[in-house]
């Protein structure tokens, strides 16, 4: 997630990263996305494995759908 007003474009160093990186948004994301039953760590990770099924995939898909419109509609910048 961007800063507001952050250039776009390839990130290509950390001092990039941290620059463009909008850590209160993430983490508000991730909180959403914990609350409804999706783990994404830190680093904005997602992991799957082969004890995963499709309807697990097509469940955390739709649990993260609502999380990203509730983040959407709640995200307040400071």
């Amino acid at each position: 997630m961007l800063k507001p007003g952050a250039a776009e474009g390839p990130i290509r160093s950390y001092r990039d990263y941290v620059r463009r990186h909008d850590a209160p948004r993430w983490a508000h994301l991730r909180r959403c996305l914990l609350e409804d039953g999706v783990r994404a760590i830190e680093r904005g990770l997602w992991f799957i494995s082969l004890a995963h099924r499709e309807a697990d995939v097509s469940e955390a898909l739709q649990k993260a759908e609502l999380s990203f419109a509730r983040h959407a509609s709640e995200w307040k910048p400071a």
